[in-house]
């Protein structure tokens, strides 16, 4: 009885809302999403937020690290997990995109004392950097698929302060990332500077395979929304206050460094 009573309980949500209710997986990320004052705040999720109020939706955002939240999102149909590149093995394990929400430089960092010099990817393979990465991130990736050994950890700071003490020759990340990480780590950013560029490109939300076409089309149609009424540019004084960045937005670009 109790059975029946639940399922009816969960169809009357379902018709009521539209569609079947979705998880939103993030992980602890400057300036994209991270917690400030108890709550979590930054580019992506000032973005979410409009698309919550657009649906009418209260959902809360679950934050893990990076690795357990993508490992949410394989294994889950209804997930919505940010901020995401997008790769063609994401595309391959049938993933939808939304966006772009926001373009970085990702790149790779060193200490400034170091006297380390990259002209293209063969030479990390050549004088074998040890490197560090975030777990599940596509930019370590990037290197393991080319043969070249990663350091992986659970957190970019992880990373910074293996780079800091020299546990590590270079650090994968962007220049967006990159100031925040050290500002939040109490490590003066001045320490490290970017030595090579591994590709300009753009992040987004990424859907799980197996979602309900209507929480997808949702998704799409509060994005598509919120673009027409100009509501991101108008967040980038708001971003501008909380990390002290210079952002603009421009939709197919998304947020970026002025």
């Amino acid at each position: 009885m109790k059975r029946i009573l639940l399922t009816i309980v969960i169809i009357l949500c379902v018709c009521v809302f539209g569609f079947s209710q979705f998880r939103m997986v993030t992980n602890d990320s400057t300036p994209t999403g991270f917690n400030l004052d108890g709550k979590m705040t930054g580019t992506s999720i000032t973005i979410v937020e409009g698309i919550l109020e657009y649906m009418g939706k209260d959902v809360e955002i679950e934050v893990y690290p990076w690795a357990r939240a993508y490992k949410i999102a394989q294994e889950e149909p209804n997930v919505i997990i940010f901020t995401a590149g997008k790769t063609q093995e994401r595309i391959d394990l049938g993933f939808h995109f939304i966006g772009p929400i926001i373009t970085r430089k990702h790149s790779l960092w060193k200490l400034k004392s170091a006297k380390i010099k990259i002209n293209a990817v063969n030479d990390l393979k050549k004088l074998k950097y040890s490197i560090g990465a975030l777990q599940g991130d596509w930019r370590g990736k990037y290197f393991t698929d080319m043969g070249i050994e990663i350091d992986y950890t659970s957190s970019h700071q992880s990373n910074l302060e293996k780079l800091i003490s020299k546990r590590i020759d270079l650090w994968a990340t962007s220049d967006i990332e990159a100031p925040n990480i050290a500002k939040k780590a109490n490590i003066n950013f001045n320490k490290i500077e970017l030595v090579y560029v591994i590709s300009e490109a753009s992040s987004y939300f990424m859907i799980s395979k197996g979602t309900d076409p209507k929480i997808i089309k949702a998704w799409e149609d509060a994005f598509k929304h919120l673009e027409s009424t100009n509501y991101m540019k108008k967040k980038t004084n708001e971003l501008y206050k909380k990390l002290n960045m210079k952002f603009d937005y421009k939709p197919g670009i998304g947020y970026f460094l002025k």
